[in-house]
C-alpha cells in the first residue's frame, strides 16, 4: 500500500495539502496517465475554489508535487479506520476526471 501526499503552494499565498491512501498498481496507473497526459498537453490547471487553481506546467512538476510512502496493511486499515484514507485536496489523484 502507498500513503501519497500532496503539498502544492498556490500563488505564494497558502499551501494546499491532501493524502490519499492507494495500492501501488493504482498510483504506477495514476503516474502512467499523468505522464502521457503531459506529452500531449503543456499544463494541467485544476480549480478547487472559486477563482483558486492550481496549475502544474509539466509532468515533472506535477510528480514533484507528490511524496510516497509505503505503509503495511495493517496500517492503512488502522488509518482508514480513523477516516484519513482520504483527506484534503485529493480530487488530482481520481485518474477517470484528469487523465483520460
Amino acid at each position: 500500500m502507498k500513503l501519497i501526499k500532496l503539498t502544492k503552494n498556490w500563488a505564494d499565498e497558502f499551501d494546499v495539502y491532501g493524502s490519499r491512501i492507494m495500492t501501488e498498481e493504482k498510483w504506477n496507473k495514476i503516474v502512467k496517465l499523468a505522464e502521457n497526459y503531459f506529452n500531449q498537453r503543456s499544463e494541467l490547471e485544476d480549480y478547487f475554489g472559486t477563482n483558486e487553481a492550481i496549475t502544474f506546467r509539466s509532468f515533472e512538476d506535477w510528480k514533484s508535487a507528490f511524496s510516497v510512502m509505503d505503509i503495511t496493511v495493517k496500517e492503512s486499515v488502522i488509518l482508514t479506520t480513523y477516516g484519513f484514507n482520504d483527506f484534503g485536496y485529493t480530487y488530482i489523484l481520481e485518474e477517470e476526471t484528469y487523465f483520460i
